[in-house]
């Protein structure tokens, strides 16, 4: 173009369309853009190669820990077999075996619980999950800052149709907040739907994620594991790899499947290994801090008496939401994964809805106590 102008122009001077400031911006911009893409791209491998390391170290410190568990096991049954069969041999001999049964014991135990301690990607998800609540309360604030009230009008309708009486059972402060969560997940599940703000929800993993926050509330304030629920834990280890609390699993399957059969299917993989881990964890308290604590609390209260098929339907559906969020939480980086499919959207408000019918509609006493609290 300058060019051009200089063949027009007898007397045309180029300096004077060079602004260094500009150009100095400009360049600046271009290379920042630049270095930030590589540093990204840099970050995205280490990432990588990190989460593979770990794995891979994580592997064979579970799987030696796993043989030296083995180890003692053998131990045990052989020195009980000592026991048995020097049963007329001399006290001091008697005593020697069982000082060295309890102190087998001691290790698997010990052994045990290396191995949930070595259990990193859920501890991390948990960790990686606080923070990116701060992002879901970000992208929430940027929503309702563009809607109209008629919008928000609408929406407490919607939420008032899935749960019947809702806006009338939130007396209490707690409770304000879990009906406001209801009503900020279903606001942006509508705008996604809506095709509408996708500037700001840029993918439906903000919108699944948004249901899981006043669910957690919810369970957190009205789930409850009494003292003897989280000491009998410790002994229901060695009676659940015995498959004594199978069937009831079975049943939360068959009653899920019935009322929820494009569910159901979310449940495969989770039973038995996640109740042995929250059998074997020292970190369970009572009040539940996710979906999945709540659902194996109420689970302890199943198998020690049968309960309204309501119950077994519940603990089924908590599992469901725990999975799914888990999905999509990476244990590396304070960031979501995108949403595969759509209809892990629909599975989770879904979930979130009837969830919050059955609490609202159904108590428990026991080792575990279900009470809502909010009316």
């Amino acid at each position: 173009i300058l060019i051009e102008h200089s063949e027009k122009e007898d007397d045309f001077n180029p300096v004077e369309h060079f602004d260094t400031y500009k150009l100095g911006e400009q360049f600046a911009g271009l290379v920042n853009k630049s270095i930030q893409e590589k540093i990204e791209g840099f970050n995205d491998i280490a990432i990588e190669h990190l989460a593979e390391f770990s794995s891979d170290v994580v592997g064979r410190m579970q799987k030696n820990t796993s043989n030296l568990l083995n180890a003692f096991r053998d131990n045990q049954a052989v020195l009980e077999r000592l026991l048995n069969d020097c049963k007329g041999e001399s006290d001091l001999l008697l005593r020697r075996l069982d000082e060295l049964l309890i102190k087998n014991n001691e290790l698997q135990e010990k052994a045990s619980q290396i191995l949930l301690t070595l259990a990193w990607q859920d501890i991390l998800i948990e960790k990686r999950w606080q923070e990116v609540k701060n992002k879901l309360y970000l992208v929430r604030d940027m929503v309702q800052n563009s809607v109209e009230a008629e919008v928000l009008d609408y929406i407490k309708e919607v939420v008032e149709r899935e749960i019947p009486g809702i806006s009338y059972n939130v007396r209490q402060a707690e409770g304000t907040i879990f009906y406001k969560g209801l009503l900020d997940a279903e606001l942006i599940y509508q705008i996604y739907v809506g095709r509408k703000l996708t500037d700001i929800i840029e993918d439906g993993v903000h919108v699944l994620m948004q249901f899981v926050r006043p669910i957690e509330m919810l369970v957190h304030h009205n789930v409850r594991l009494n003292e003897q629920g989280v000491q009998m834990r410790k002994g229901m280890r060695k009676v659940a790899k015995l498959g004594e609390f199978d069937d009831t699993f079975v049943k939360v399957e068959k009653l899920l499947k019935d009322v929820r059969p494009h569910i159901s299917p979310y449940l495969e993989g989770i039973f038995p290994q996640e109740f042995y881990a929250f059998l074997n964890s020292p970190y369970i308290k009572k009040k539940p801090e996710n979906t999945a604590m709540a659902a194996w609390s109420i689970f302890l209260s199943l198998t020690e008496k049968a309960e309204k098929d309501e119950l077994y339907i519940l603990v089924g559906l908590l599992l469901v939401v725990n999975k799914l969020r888990n999905k999509y939480i990476h244990p590396l980086k304070n960031t979501l994964i995108d949403v595969e499919n759509d209809a892990d959207i629909e599975v989770m408000r879904d979930c979130a809805y009837y969830i919050a019918n059955l609490i609202t509609h159904n108590e428990l006493k026991g080792i575990t106590s279900l009470s809502y609290k909010y009316k």
